[in-house]
């Protein structure tokens, strides 16, 4: 018996917002910052003597982390409605 999360036939209702989740994604990377930034970073962690816990990396993730803790609601339906743009 196999485990894993992936189905074995994709459910055809889900076609059109797995179409916009991928052109939305595909946007997010090739509007990302250079991987270089986050490289730096790790590196920067491994070399601490004393690391801070969480290391924010590229512009509006803090912002994000936020969201995503206090108010979901408000960062889902701004997730949703960005999807819908695409």
């Amino acid at each position: 018996m196999d485990n894993s999360s992936s189905p074995i036939t994709k459910i055809e209702d889900y076609n059109t917002l797995r179409g916009k989740i991928k052109k939305f994604t595909d946007d997010l990377v090739e509007q990302a910052e250079d991987p270089a930034k986050v490289t730096e970073k790790v590196l920067n962690v491994v070399q601490a003597d004393k690391p801070k816990f969480r290391n924010i990396v590229g512009k509006g993730t803090s912002t994000l982390l936020t969201l995503q803790h206090f108010a979901y609601g408000i960062l889902e339906k701004n997730v949703l409605k960005q999807l819908n743009k695409v």
